[in-house]
């Protein structure tokens, strides 16, 4: 519905949850973006996406950049190729 904005940040939620899942991560309230980008530095293939992805994140939920759908196709390609990723 043209929320692309919304769109990114649920997706990149979703993210972190499968990453939790897959015992790269472990969920805090108390954590943030870049305790998570830490704890990937040891999943160097996956701290480089992952890093790429928090900052399309940050800088649309919050910066003042609006989101484009084509910030949303990049995303959802780097979320994907994360995903792929082995670890």
């Amino acid at each position: 519905s043209g929320q692309v904005r919304a769109a990114i940040r649920k997706a990149y939620i979703a993210l972190l949850v499968e990453l939790g899942d897959r015992k790269l991560l472990s969920l805090a309230h108390h954590k943030t973006n870049r305790d998570y980008l830490r704890s990937l530095r040891a999943v160097p293939s996956v701290y480089t996406l992952m890093s790429g992805l928090t900052d399309i994140f940050e800088r649309h939920w919050y910066g003042a950049v609006q989101a484009t759908p084509g910030d949303w196709q990049d995303f959802r390609e780097g979320y994907r190729e994360t995903l792929r990723t082995k670890n």
